[in-house]
């Protein structure tokens, strides 16, 4: 059990690598092939998604740090049957993660300013003014629902923890593969950098309904068995 449970672990983990690899490399030649079209540099739109991508990971390994923590908690209490914790469990896990997702929200849509100050102001030739707009713009937008994110990570992590690998699979690919990659191709591709900001968003919420149909799914079950 305690096997399987960390082959599942290191797969979950190689596809969110896998992924975030996959999204990186997409969104630069997007940027790359759009960002002149738009109406800005190139340097200042990979140099802008390149810091919201750090300033992501960050908060996602929160979130995953978080959750994995309660993940064994979860898994014995649900070999043991005791549902009722299991549920308690995820409840506790995801205030604590809303209060991480809810900050992050503030401080990318009020605050942004404040990642210039911590990761710099993108560096010799560009044009600072034009970036530090246009990193504005992609926090506050490319990252505005960073809190639909954090949730789908509990959830695909929960959905792990007690054994049901391939939905927690289904939630971690859907939203970063099946989902945001394609919007992101379609909205840069056929309008331009402001649209394709779009992208992040709408992938999230979209995945976000995914997550919560198959976490009802199985809570229905689980309440059944009691």
């Amino acid at each position: 059990m305690e096997n399987n449970y960390l082959k599942e672990e290191k797969i979950s983990v190689l596809l969110r690598k896998f992924s975030i690899f996959l999204i990186t490399l997409v969104n630069n030649l997007i940027l790359y092939k759009i960002s002149v079209s738009s109406g800005y540099d190139t340097a200042i739109t990979q140099g802008a998604i390149t810091l919201a991508f750090k300033v992501f990971g960050i908060v996602i390994s929160i979130a995953i740090g978080i959750v994995a923590g309660g993940a064994p908690i979860i898994g014995y209490n649900y070999g043991a049957l005791e549902y009722n914790r299991v549920k308690k469990t995820l409840k506790y896990i995801i205030s604590i993660v809303l209060i991480v997702g809810v900050v992050a929200t503030i401080l990318f849509e009020f605050f942004p300013n404040i990642f210039l100050y911590i990761f710099g102001d993108g560096g010799e030739g560009i044009d600072k003014e034009i970036y530090k707009i246009f990193v504005y713009k992609t926090f506050r937008i490319y990252l505005s629902f960073i809190l639909a994110t954090c949730l789908i990570k509990v959830i695909s992590i929960f959905l792990q923890s007690i054994g049901k690998a391939l939905e927690a699979t289904i939630v971690t690919v859907c939203r970063d593969v099946i989902f945001l990659i394609p919007l992101a191709l379609i909205l840069g591709l056929c309008f331009d950098v402001d649209v394709f900001l779009w992208s992040a968003p709408i992938a999230d919420l979209l995945g976000l309904i995914l997550a919560l149909v198959l976490l009802f799914i199985t809570l229905n079950k689980m309440k059944k068995s009691e």
